[in-house]
């Protein structure tokens, strides 16, 4: 499997550390110009036109998996691809599942920041300025009564 990220200049290190084969500075470079090939899978986080871009660069029978709105479904057809939507939903099971992973270090999340609960509005402020380089945790406060 060849996994393409894209990021501003100054993050492209961070997508080294995390393991893509290519990482695309999307403030110089096109990545619908930028791939030699077509590729099997987009995790699309922006929409819009970057979605539409995206579907340029989808083999036949590939597939989108958008985190916003899909493309319009005469899009999809006109390039032969798929759309996969992601959803979230409560499950306990799974969330156990993944802590043991993380516990046994084969999950490793990143860490942007670390935030009192307190400080949940200055968290939300980072997280809406599409400049986080990972999750923002929010910490109870250690006096809380529980």
């Amino acid at each position: 499997m060849r996994v393409i990220g894209t990021a501003a200049g100054y993050n492209q290190q961070f997508l080294t550390d995390l393991g893509v084969d290519q990482a695309i500075d999307y403030e110089t470079t096109q990545f619908d110009e930028a791939t030699d090939e077509p590729v099997d899978l987009v995790l699309d986080a922006i929409g819009g036109k970057t979605g539409e871009r995206s579907l340029s660069v989808l083999r036949a029978g590939g597939t989108i998996t958008p985190l916003l709105d899909a493309p319009p479904e005469e899009q999809l057809d006109a390039h032969g691809v798929n759309s996969q939507q992601v959803g979230v939903e409560a499950d306990g099971d799974t969330l156990s599942e993944i802590a043991t992973l993380i516990d046994d270090g084969a999950v490793t999340p990143t860490i942007a920041e670390c935030y009192p609960l307190a400080d949940a509005s200055t968290a939300h402020e980072e997280l809406e300025s599409d400049h986080a380089r990972g999750k923002l945790v929010l910490e109870p406060d250690s006096d809380t009564d529980s």
